[in-house]
């Protein structure tokens, strides 16, 4: 955990973790996967920055009211884009693998579609385990 961060306070953790979301967010709408998982490191130290923030609990004086409510609409809007970019990074994947899946297999991809990634055998929605940049 980054100590600094944290003690700068809970606007400039909620700024920092906006900043890596907004640059994850901008290579997943380039779809470039692989830089985007190059960012895995500051995002979850930008996390546990972010928690270490709020943990004391300390209220913010009125003056800085207003920048934290600034940061959290930020910290909101890169959430809510980040949330949205993975889930199109992947439907790609899958996209990707039942391509691959039906060249390798055509007499079953003639006659029997793909279970989509996001069902289990009995048709329940699952939520995605894992997301290969290798497919």
């Amino acid at each position: 955990m980054n100590t600094e961060a944290s003690a700068r306070g809970p606007i400039a953790a909620a700024n920092a973790l906006a900043a890596v979301l907004e640059e994850e967010n901008r290579l997943l709408s380039l779809q470039d996967f692989a830089s985007s998982a190059t960012l895995e490191a500051a995002k979850r130290g930008a996390i546990a920055d972010f928690e270490a923030a709020f943990e004391t609990g300390a209220a913010l004086p009125p003056r800085e009211r207003r920048q934290a409510e600034a940061a959290q609409r930020r910290l909101d809007t890169a959430i809510s884009a980040n949330g949205a970019l993975l889930r199109g990074a992947i439907e790609t994947q899958q996209r990707v693998i039942r391509t691959i899946m039906q060249a390798l297999d055509t007499s079953r991809a003639a006659v029997e579609p793909l279970q989509s990634y996001a069902q289990d055998a009995a048709g329940r929605p699952v939520a995605p385990v894992a997301f290969s940049l290798r497919a």
